[in-house]
């Protein structure tokens, strides 16, 4: 999916790195340099650690959000169903420079679905979940 979100925004993939400080990917300081060098009109080149795992995630990424909204669609009783929808625009907070460009929105309408919790069996977690609405990825 496109990047949605400028360089001078501080994007939802790098939140964590910044609130944990590091990922094997970046680091908060790499982050700050490239917020920096868009500030300024500059471009920050990043190593790329790799290429292929980059084009691997794009290629297969349709195919998995189309896989897991047909999954819901085949779970749900009666009126209920699944639609996924492929956003088009990145989502930005309204005061600070945070934004998200989402893979996909999945709403479930007409009632709610039960599925079994991939955690269930362990402690504190449920046998199953229960979705309604209007889910991200």
């Amino acid at each position: 999916m496109p990047k949605l979100t400028k360089e001078n925004i501080i994007g939802g993939s790098e939140i964590p790195t910044i609130v944990l400080k590091g990922s094997r990917f970046s680091t908060p300081n790499e982050i700050m340099h490239k917020k920096l060098a868009a500030k300024s009109g500059q471009v920050y080149e990043q190593d790329i650690i790799s290429q292929q795992a980059l084009d691997r995630g794009n290629f297969l990424e349709p195919g998995i959000l189309e896989w897991a909204s047909d999954y819901l669609d085949n779970q749900c009783i009666g009126k209920t169903s699944v639609d996924l929808q492929i956003p088009n625009k990145a989502y930005l907070h309204d005061t600070s420079r945070l934004g998200v460009s989402l893979d996909g929105l999945i709403t479930i309408r007409g009632g709610e679905l039960q599925i079994d919790n991939p955690f269930k069996g362990l402690e504190g977690q449920d046998n199953q979940v229960t979705l309604y609405g209007t889910g991200l990825h």
